[in-house]
């Protein structure tokens, strides 16, 4: 069970904070299929009354939504000191995780370079904690030790570049 304090901040029955964040995916929801910027769905979380953001990578394509790699950086940039201008933490990203079909190995390819891309820009603007799911095998049957090995082959050299960037 939770409980507001009297400045409005939840706690748990056992007295830690809890913070609700919610993912910037809200940013790519209009009717007109244009996008909110990343700036103005900071706006929205904050005015919301959210504590945090989910900073989602599966909607931004990094770095093709953007004028190359600078732009890029620039606008996650703008957003992450926008969020701390709102009171916001950025606790957590997404990695892109529309992934193509895992037998096409030159998409797969440019899916992990995302990945790595999204993986790097996170932590460059302070994020902690990257969440990735793994390779999923729709409709297709595959033994659990060959997902699993087909898995760590896959994930692992992520899971390394994370240490390098500590």
């Amino acid at each position: 069970m939770t409980h507001a304090d009297s400045s409005g901040q939840l706690t748990t029955n056992s007295g830690f904070p809890l913070s609700v964040i919610a993912p910037t995916r809200f940013h790519a929801y209009r009717a007109d299929e244009r996008r909110y910027s990343l700036s103005a769905t900071a706006d929205f979380l904050a005015d919301a009354g959210f504590g945090g953001a989910d900073l989602s990578f599966d909607t931004l394509e990094a770095p093709r939504d953007f004028d190359g790699d600078e732009g890029f950086r620039a606008v996650l940039w703008s957003f992450a000191n926008r969020a701390a201008a709102r009171g916001l933490s950025l606790p957590l990203c997404h990695l892109p995780f529309y992934m193509p079909s895992p037998d096409d190995s030159a998409a797969m390819s440019r899916f992990a370079r995302l990945m790595r891309d999204a993986l790097r820009a996170s932590a460059g603007v302070g994020i902690p904690t990257a969440v990735v799911h793994p390779i999923v095998r729709h409709g297709s049957v595959c033994r659990r030790e060959a997902w699993r090995a087909e898995n760590i082959a896959f994930l692992r050299p992520l899971c390394e570049e994370a240490c390098r960037l500590r």
